[in-house]
């Protein structure tokens, strides 16, 4: 499990700039996933959420900003950086040259890497008695 702690540059930059015209719904549930993600409190996802409104042209009306928030912390899908809504919808850079990105790549690839080595280990302490390892199956 990754112990990303910060908020992407494009989702950072797409909620201290606002967004125009008809993406805002989809940009917003972006953002909401990002923050969700971070593990922060509804209310600071609220209030976050609130604040992009007003830069936004035009806001939202509230009950769609409600409904954005309520749909994208109900679910549990967050947005990549190689995911292509974010890489169309919010301009990100290229991840190759993206400091973010190789910095939680990298992380991620550590963490995998050290989780592999200790499933071979639990393998070899799981491993089943030398006496029950053949067995015959019903009709064989």
């Amino acid at each position: 499990m990754s112990s990303r702690k910060e908020v992407k540059p494009c989702i950072l930059k797409a909620l201290t700039m606002g967004n125009q015209g008809d993406m805002r719904s989809r940009i917003g549930h972006m953002i909401v996933s990002e923050l969700r993600g971070l593990h922060n409190s509804s209310a600071t996802i609220v209030g976050c959420m609130s604040t992009w409104n007003l830069r936004n042209s035009p806001v939202l009306p509230k009950d769609e900003l409600k409904r954005i928030i309520s749909m994208a912390q109900g679910n549990e899908y967050n947005y990549g950086c190689l995911s292509e809504a974010i890489r169309n919808l919010l301009g990100c850079i290229d991840p190759d040259t993206c400091q973010y990105y190789q910095k939680y790549h990298k992380q991620s690839v550590k963490e995998n890497t050290e989780t592999e080595k200790g499933g071979e280990n639990e393998e070899e302490k799981l491993s089943v008695p030398s006496d029950q390892k053949s067995y015959k199956t019903p009709g064989s």
